[in-house]
């Protein structure tokens, strides 16, 4: 062996652990006979030179199946071994117009020069690559390391990877690969009857059309390159398509930036005022999502397109109006967008916008701009946004309470003021306005019909009574008690959190035998129910009704344990539930029992013999679980960003295994053979993602900047007014079948004719804020943990 071979054999021997994991996949696009279609992507095309200085492009075999085998040199003893293996069989694969080409990391001197030294010609074509460039493209490269890895794929003749071993070593088997070619081109030819063509030099008009026709997994199958503007019309697709994950709308935003030689913040206004313009709720869930990349752009990006901005907020849409100035506050635009409001109905736009606005000091800052505005001089509709709009400026609170408080006598502006007035922390808000409050709700509930007492609006109103009541004497408190108890019952209203897979209220306090009234509000894309148990049996009660199915309300056939319970609902839906408490004081859970959400979605309802008395001083109850965390930070991929491989260095196994277990991991992942399978399995996510931890910290903070497909979240809209959200498993020209629970075996079947209209979400099954109760370097004891768990083989 020479210096170089050796040096070659020592490298991929000291290879990490997780580049030498091998990552074999076939993949079929027939949905119905396999689980990972998903996993057919788009093969990244190529430039390279042969042996002799000749340029070769992958547009030489476009329409033909062929195999790559990416190798680090003819030297390397390894390489030399598999070469030889596939030399021997080359007849067989070009009998069957099967082309292998093998792409060399070397320079094509390098190459040159080791092929002679290895005395026989490779009976097929052989490239240079020196510059890594296609080693990286087809994720063939070690980026911990910095180095190119062996790899054997299959591309198709439609262009997309079917087939790849990548690892440290190479793939023998020669005959498994051809079996394999062979298997693919047989499927893409009976495929190419059912897949459209498309003919990206026709008018626009007919690419529009032709790329319209695609769903998302075909559209993002179509061919797409930066090196030529016939290709932006994909990207457009891509970028305004419903349902799309972020990490593709970001791939198509950069793309769209470079082949129009434009800038983000033009691009996503365009795009926003399309979207804005089609009333469907697909549309308007696209045009928000698109707004918040606008809004999330670099403060500078905005800046410099400061009077892009501005038209936008001047133009003639209500929505693109509102982003508009979102984007020029968030950015520190703030006087110059509050310039701009010149008419009553650009105030109303630019008070709106505070909602979007992330920055919390820039919102703060406007509190002198805001405030004058609920003044009785105003216009009443922008009097109502000023109300809306303190709700989000966090500064000067307390004279926000008492100002909107006097507001609240007026009919007209009642329902945004208790709106605000609930958004108002207690300690800003004063006891004697707090009484006079009580006093008007108090005789506002006597004076309210029965019919009008379960509308939103009073619900909201008695849900800040009720928290008012605390600011006042016990004495008269029990007597305001006693006169609401002869109008209505007490009213607790929880919300679930969008995407975070937890109710909005940890617990209430009721008094024992009186009656009460839950409201569950269901704000997430998932269903969800609100279950009252006996203390102690929360997770028997959630376990059991997990395995129970849909048909019954995933609550358990013995109901001995529960107390009461709603029924479980979909997203956008809300159900009332009304009982009187029971008479024995104590701490009662309350969860949701739809598989795997018990872990993390549930509260404690207290019974006390005297309400007043504990509202004076309350006390916390006991977690359901033993979970004793509390809120630490709202993590971000940017606070790992720095140096997170050294931050993963010198970690303790023992104690990221203990972290594991907290943050409740297994109840939705496998590792190590151990847990479910709601989720990927956690001990090849390196090798998915080619050891790259970063991407790993974004699928946990962020996991719905990219969703694989089987776990796409739809929301159907059936024509009666029910809503259904669920995993699509099959469809055909009459029906859909909806997998509403990973865990179900069962599917509920839904007539296309039923179907009033079909939402596909960009949001994942995975809730985000799992970790948000975990200090930093707890977080890192995780991923160092996750990290040393990688399968070996």
């Amino acid at each position: 062996m020479n210096l170089k071979s050796l040096t070659i054999a020592i490298t991929i021997a000291v290879l990490p652990v997780y580049a030498s994991a091998q990552s074999t996949q076939f993949v079929s696009t027939d949905h119905h006979h396999s689980h990972a279609s998903h996993l057919v992507r788009p093969a990244p095309t190529w430039k390279l030179v042969n042996t002799i200085g000749s340029q070769v492009k992958s547009d030489a075999y476009r329409n033909q199946t062929h195999v790559l085998i990416f190798h680090l040199g003819v030297d390397c003893l390894h390489c030399a071994k598999q070469l030889k293996k596939f030399a021997a069989v080359a007849d067989q694969f070009r009998k069957n117009k099967i082309p292998i080409i093998a792409i060399s990391a070397q320079s094509p001197k390098s190459l040159n020069e080791t092929i002679a030294a290895y005395g026989q010609k490779l009976p097929y074509l052989t490239l240079a690559d020196a510059s890594h460039s296609s080693f990286k493209s087809f994720r063939a490269f070690d980026n911990f390391n910095r180095q190119p890895l062996h790899a054997t794929i299959v591309v198709d003749s439609a262009g997309r990877i079917r087939w790849q071993n990548i690892g440290q070593h190479p793939f023998m088997d020669c005959r498994e690969v051809l079996k394999t070619a062979l298997a693919v081109r047989q499927e893409t030819e009976q495929e190419k009857i059912k897949r459209p063509k498309i003919f990206l030099d026709k008018s626009p008009r007919i690419v529009a059309y032709q790329l319209g026709r695609l769903n998302n997994e075909k559209l993002l199958l179509v061919e797409r390159s930066t090196d030529h503007p016939k290709y932006a019309p994909v990207y457009q697709a891509i970028l305004e398509r419903g349902g799309m994950s972020q990490q593709y709308r970001d791939e198509a935003l950069a793309a769209l930036v470079q082949l129009k030689k434009s800038d983000a913040v033009t691009i996503l206004i365009d795009s926003i005022k399309k979207a804005a313009k089609v009333r469907t709720r697909q549309s308007q869930q696209t045009a928000n999502e698109l707004a918040k990349m606008l809004i999330g752009q670099p403060a500078k990006q905005l800046t410099d397109q400061k009077e892009t901005l501005l038209t936008a907020a001047l133009s003639e849409s209500h929505f693109l109006r509102t982003v508009g100035f979102a984007a020029l506050i968030n950015c520190g635009e703030t006087e110059f967008a509050f310039s701009q409001v010149s008419t009553d109905e650009f105030k109303i736009n630019w008070l709106d916008s505070f909602r979007l606005v992330k920055n919390q000091k820039i919102r703060a800052s406007q509190f002198d701009n805001v405030f004058p505005l609920v003044a009785k001089k105003h216009d009443l509709n922008v009097r109502k946004a000023a109300i809306r709009a303190l709700a989000y400026i966090p500064v000067n609170q307390a004279k926000t309470f008492t100002k909107i408080s006097e507001l609240v006598p007026d009919a007209k502006l009642r329902d945004p003021a208790v709106n605000t007035l609930l958004a108002i922390p207690a300690k800003h808000r004063d006891d004697k306005t707090a009484a006079q409050l009580v006093e008007f709700f108090v005789a506002l509930a006597e004076q309210t019909s029965a019919e009008k007492r379960t509308t939103d609006p009073f619900l909201n109103a008695m849900q800040l009574t009720d928290q008012l009541l605390v600011k006042i004497p016990i004495a008269a408190r029990k007597k305001y008690r006693e006169r609401l108890s002869k109008v209505t019952v007490r009213v607790v209203k929880i919300r679930t959190v969008v995407d975070e897979m937890r109710y909005d209220i940890p617990y209430f306090a009721v008094q024992a035998g009186r009656p009460i009234q839950i409201i569950l509000e269901n704000n997430d894309m998932a269903a969800h129910n609100l279950v009252v148990t006996k203390a102690g049996k929360m997770k028997q009660v959630a376990e059991v009704g997990g395995r129970a199915g849909p048909s019954k309300d995933y609550l358990p056939q013995d109901r001995a344990d529960i107390l009461f319970a709603t029924k479980m609902i979909q997203s956008e839906q809300t159900t009332r539930l009304t009982f009187d408490a029971p008479k024995q004081p104590g701490e009662y859970p309350y969860v949701c029992t739809f598989p795997q959400h018990w872990s993390r979605m549930y509260g404690v309802m207290i019974v006390v013999d005297d309400l007043d008395a504990w509202l004076k001083n309350p006390t916390k109850p006991t977690d359901p679980i033993g979970n004793t965390r509390q809120f630490v930070k709202k993590w971000t991929v940017d606070d790992f960003a720095k140096n997170l491989d050294n931050d993963l260095k010198s970690r303790s196994l023992e104690i990221g295994a203990k972290i594991y277990k907290q943050a409740n991991c297994a109840q939705c992942h496998k590792l190590g053979g151990q847990g479910a399978t709601v989720g990927p399995e956690l001990d090849t996510v390196l090798k998915k993602h080619k050891g790259d931890m970063q991407k790993i910290v974004r699928e946990i903070l962020q996991p719905s900047y990219h969703i694989d497909e089987k776990y796409s979240m739809h929301r159907i809209l059936i024509a009666e007014g029910e809503s259904i959200t669920g995993i699509i498993k099959s469809e055909t020209d009459d029906e859909i079948k909806l997998l509403d629970n990973p865990d179900s075996k069962e599917l509920i079947t839904i007539k296309k004719e039923d179907i009033d209209e079909m939402v596909k979400t960009s949001t994942s099954i995975m809730p985000k804020a799992l970790l948000d109760n975990f200090q930093r370097d707890e977080i890192l004891e995780l991923l160092a943990y996750l990290k040393s768990k990688q399968r070996k083989r």
